[in-house]
């Protein structure tokens, strides 16, 4: 009789059932592993969310995350498509709404339901490494991407890469035996964020291609494809039915391909004069400017990437330059900022300046190290060739913090492979052991020591900006004041920061401070309106009308939408007796405005008032006091019209229309007295009963 498994065989043959308890599976496999480095990435994500609640920014959103927001809250208004093609891609703003559904309209529910994915990009990259190198390397990557500091600061940041690294990280652990699943995944990861799309599907299909000929293995691949188009699909054909243009995502490639390689671009994200603004975010109003005409989404992406065309066809070796500086700056220690700053935003948590939390430099460090151990390792060569190529795609736009951040969980991958084969090398590999410290060190001196020269300092003096913005907001102007010096301090070339605070040192009363402030601003960004604004009303106090007329016009010119602008270059050249142009430009402002609107108010009144004096042949502009007076009363400013249209009087006593103002004066008062003896003055000087009938 001889032992078999679950039993004994006889001399028959037979097995004889015997019953045996299931040998329970020992602490350490893969789904404890995985739920153990998953628990820990929670609590620290938890702990960041909690200390770091007073983050201003987590409270003021603007730029990306403030479109996102309203886009989420348009979706869950009805607006469930919108009314055009996607502008930016579609899926982190649904999974916003779905956020706000469950949670609430507020902006800290989606944060923990990040912390969730961020919990459960661990758990799947675990799995990954566990399946790939067992024990050691779940551990190794586990506890990498746990404590991974950029995961922790994204987890607050209303932004795409936490959700982005979860699909990846979700179809890496399809891969192996569930392609059509794993090429969903990847699909919705390119749904989130277009860029990760090439290196998403390269880590996908190595995964499932493990050797053999691509005719043995031709089905696999074919889902995997099958699978990301079925998830891109839905945005293509929305952005087909709605602006009959083949567009796979979103809109916004035009734009994006020009910040990055225009005339402007150094590597980062540095929009040109014109763009970046938080009322242009997609370039649409600047490209209809310069291109004369009005352009939808379509036609302005088709002019940006026009216009990019040209640029590198004039100046290919600068490009190709800047294209490789992006990928070496793709792979630097510094996480370049765009909308967030991980640099600045530590000072509200102390999670984060934590020196032992592991940063980029760490991982690409130990990528080398894998690389130079386990060259030959399938899963290290697909992890480092999908890291290449999204390096490639993002270098073909620009390097960002965010932009990158989806591929640590790539580089954790295959820096576990490489922990885990230096735990190997035995004494007799000695050598091997040197030449990957040599490799560790030579990558360390090359990506993070400050060889680019990257100012740091420009990118904490915008962020001191967007303070200054949000203190200004909030009404807080001594605070506003400082946060803009600080920005200014930081980086003395931050046009909008000179602008806002000389605009607010102007309001407190100190212009002679005020006016050199807003000079260098304009100075630095001559596409500012509200500079050249200020400028022409500091000018317009002092008297010097012909100065804020030419300077009011530089305003609407520089932005043709600012009709803030329009309206005081009209109201300036009614001052100084430029009554046609004045007239011409107000009736532009209601027309563009809606003679309702209070910003129309004074232009609406002064058509008014100009219908009425040609219909009884009275001149339209006498002096300057009756202009003044005319303002005035646009604005129910009784006092100051009775006192302009009285030296008006003073000045020419048979003025009839300062007469008859200042009988409309007294009766908007309720001085019944003033008011007859003022229309007697009114019909002694020459006017008719019937211009006095308007009065009753």
């Amino acid at each position: 009789m001889r032992r078999v498994r679950g039993g004994t065989e006889n001399s028959t043959g037979r097995a004889q059932a015997r019953s045996v308890r299931p040998i329970p599976r020992p602490p350490g496999t893969p789904v404890h592993l995985a739920f153990l480095f998953a628990g820990l990435a929670f609590l620290l994500r938890t702990v960041y969310l909690l200390e770091s609640a007073d983050n201003p920014f987590r409270h003021h959103l603007h730029l990306d995350p403030a479109f996102y927001d309203q886009w989420a809250r348009s979706i869950l208004g009805g607006q469930i498509f919108g009314p055009g093609p996607f502008l930016q891609a579609p899926l982190y703003p649904y999974f916003l709404a779905g956020a706000y559904a469950i949670l609430g309209a507020n902006g800290a529910g989606p944060l923990w339901i990040q912390a969730l994915l961020g919990a459960a990009t661990v758990f799947c990259a675990t799995l990954v490494a566990r399946r790939a190198w067992g024990r050691g390397g779940a551990i190794a990557a586990g506890l990498l991407l746990a404590l991974y500091q950029p995961a922790i600061f994204y987890t607050g940041v209303l932004l795409v890469p936490v959700l982005a690294t979860f699909l990846l990280a979700l179809a890496l652990v399809f891969t192996p035996s569930r392609p059509l699943l794993a090429g969903l995944c990847t699909g919705a990861a390119g749904l989130a964020h277009p860029l990760l799309l090439p290196g998403g599907l390269v880590a996908v299909l190595g995964g499932v291609w493990s050797g053999g000929s691509l005719r043995a293995r031709w089905r696999p691949i074919l889902f995997v494809l099958l699978g990301t188009t079925l998830a891109v699909a839905p945005a293509t054909v929305h952005n087909l039915i709605l602006s009959r243009s083949f567009l796979p995502i979103a809109a916004n490639s035009g734009v994006n391909l020009y910040i990055g390689n225009g005339p402007a671009a150094n590597g980062y994200f540095t929009p040109p004069p014109g763009l970046g603004r938080d009322e242009d975010l997609h370039g649409l109003r600047e490209a209809s400017r310069l291109a004369g005409r009005p352009l939808n989404a379509v036609e302005a992406s088709r002019f940006w990437t026009a216009r990019t065309q040209t640029g590198i066809a004039a100046h290919p070796g600068r490009v190709l330059t800047l294209f490789l500086r992006k990928v070496y700056l793709f792979f630097h220690a510094y996480e370049a900022p765009q909308v967030e700053s991980l640099d600045f935003e530590k000072r509200y948590s102390t999670l984060l300046r934590i020196p032992l939390l592991p940063g980029w430099a760490l991982l690409v460090a130990l990528t080398a190290v894998a690389v130079c151990l386990r060259h030959r390792d399938r899963l290290v060569r697909t992890m480092v060739a999908a890291t290449g190529v999204t390096a490639l795609a993002t270098a073909a736009f620009f390097v960002t913090g965010r932009f990158r951040f989806p591929t640590h969980l790539y580089l954790a991958l295959a820096a576990a492979g490489g922990l885990v084969e230096l735990g190997r090398v035995p004494r007799i590999e000695r050598a091997r052991w040197w030449r990957a410290m040599a490799v560790a060190l030579v990558t360390v001196l090359i990506f993070v020591p400050n060889w680019p020269g990257i100012g740091r300092a420009r990118t904490f003096g915008n962020t001191h900006y967007q303070l200054g913005v949000i203190a200004e907001k909030d009404g807080q102007v001594g605070d506003a004041e400082r946060e803009y010096a600080d920005a200014l301090r930081y980086d003395p070339k931050h046009a909008r920061a000179a602008i806002n605070l000389g605009i607010l040192t102007a309001r407190g009363g100190d212009v002679p401070r005020a006016e050199p402030l807003l000079e260098q601003g304009v100075t630095l960004d001559p596409r500012s309106a509200r500079g050249f604004l200020a400028l022409g009303q500091i000018h317009q106090l002092r008297g010097d009308l012909a100065g804020a007329c030419s300077l009011y016009a530089r305003a609407w010119a520089a932005d043709t939408s600012f009709v803030k602008g329009l309206e005081s270059l009209a109201i300036a050249g009614y001052l100084s007796g430029d009554v046609a142009r004045a007239e011409r430009l107000a009736r532009e402002l209601v027309r563009r405005t809606g003679a309702r609107d209070p910003l129309a108010a004074r232009c609406s009144f002064l058509l008014s008032r100009m219908n009425e004096r040609r219909r009884f042949g009275w001149p339209l502009w006498t002096s300057p006091a009756r202009a003044e007076g005319d303002l005035a009363l646009a604005v129910r400013d009784l006092v100051g019209a009775e006192t302009a249209y009285s030296r008006a009087v003073q000045t020419d006593p048979r003025d009839l229309v300062a007469q008859l103002e200042l009988a409309r004066v007294a009766a908007a008062r309720g001085d019944g007295a003033t008011q007859a003896e003022r229309i007697s003055r009114f019909l002694s000087a020459g006017g008719s009963a019937e211009a006095a009938g308007l009065l009753r």
